[in-house]
C-alpha cells in the first residue's frame, strides 16, 4: 500500500517530534539525579546518641542523680521496695486416732437378766437401785446371780430420778393420803423404796403434791375405820408416828369431812 506524502510527512514529524522531547526528558531526569545527589553529598549524617541509666538506691532509673544520690522527683525518705521471705507452712502433725471401745458379748445369763431388769423399770411403778437389785437377785423375785444383776443394771444405766418420780406418783394416786414426811419416808426406807434421800427430794419437788388434798384422803381412809372423833383425827394425822400432816392441813382435813 502507498502512503502520500501528507501522511508521511506528519509520520516525520511526529517522529522527530517525539525524539526531542525524549531527549529533553532525559536530560531533565539526570539534572534532576546530580542535584539530589549533590545534596546528599553536602548534608552530615545525624547521628544518635543514648544517654547511659543509672539506678538511686530506690531502684528508680535516669541519666543522671541530684546531689542526694536519687533521681529527680524520687522521694529519698522511701525506702526501697522489699519481697517478704516466703513463708513455709509449719507441719501438722495428726490426731492420734483411739479406736472405739468394742462391748464384749453378754452370756446368756446377762441377756436374761438385761430383758428381765428392763421389763421392771418399763412397769411405770419405779425401782430404785437398792429395789430393782433385790428383785433381781430375790429367791421370792427373779433369782439371778447377784453378778448377772449388776451387769443388768449397770448395762441399762437407769434415770434414778425419774424412777423415783414414778414411784412417788404411784404412791399418791392409791389414794391413801401421804404427808409429805410419810411420802420421803416411803420413797427412802430400806423397808420401802430404797431411794435415795436426794432422789426422794428430787420427786417429791417435781411433782409438787397438793398435801391438803393428801391429808383429806388420810382422813376418809381413818373414818372409814371407825371410832374416831376430830380431836383424835387430828392427832393421827399430826403425829410422826401417824401421818406426819401439819396441823394446818389436818384442821383442813377434818373440816372437809364434816367433823
Amino acid at each position: 500500500m502507498s502512503i502520500s506524502p501528507r501522511t508521511r510527512r506528519r509520520a516525520v514529524v511526529f517522529a522527530n517530534f517525539a525524539a526531542a522531547g525524549l531527549a529533553a526528558l532525559l536530560a531533565t531526569g539526570c539534572n534532576s539525579n546530580s542535584s539530589t545527589q549533590a545534596a546528599s553529598a553536602g548534608a552530615p549524617k545525624a547521628t544518635a546518641t543514648t544517654a547511659a541509666q543509672v539506678s538511686d538506691p530506690n531502684d528508680e532509673s535516669c541519666t543522671a542523680l541530684d546531689n542526694l544520690g536519687y533521681c529527680p522527683g524520687d522521694d529519698p525518705t522511701t525506702p526501697p521496695p522489699t519481697t517478704p521471705p516466703p513463708t513455709t507452712p509449719a507441719p501438722t502433725t495428726p490426731a492420734p486416732t483411739t479406736p472405739a471401745p468394742t462391748t464384749p458379748s453378754m452370756t446368756a445369763s446377762q441377756q436374761q437378766a438385761v430383758e428381765s431388769a428392763q421389763s421392771y423399770l418399763n412397769e411405770g411403778q419405779g425401782f430404785s437401785k437398792q429395789g430393782l437389785l433385790e428383785q433381781l437377785t430375790s429367791s421370792a423375785g427373779e433369782g439371778f446371780a447377784k453378778s448377772d444383776a449388776e451387769y443388768a443394771i449397770s448395762y441399762l444405766h437407769p434415770d434414778w430420778n425419774a424412777q423415783a418420780v414414778e414411784s412417788a406418783q404411784s404412791y399418791l394416786s392409791e389414794g391413801q393420803g401421804f404427808s409429805k414426811q410419810g411420802l420421803l419416808e416411803q420413797l427412802t426406807s430400806s423397808a420401802g423404796e430404797g431411794f435415795t434421800e436426794s432422789q426422794a427430794e428430787h420427786a417429791i419437788s417435781y411433782l409438787h403434791p397438793d398435801w391438803n388434798a393428801q391429808a383429806v384422803d388420810a382422813a376418809q381412809g381413818y373414818l372409814q375405820l371407825g371410832g374416831f372423833s376430830r380431836a383424835s383425827l387430828i392427832q393421827q394425822l399430826t403425829s410422826s408416828a401417824g401421818d406426819g400432816f401439819t396441823e394446818a392441813q389436818a384442821e383442813y382435813a377434818v373440816n372437809q369431812v364434816g367433823l
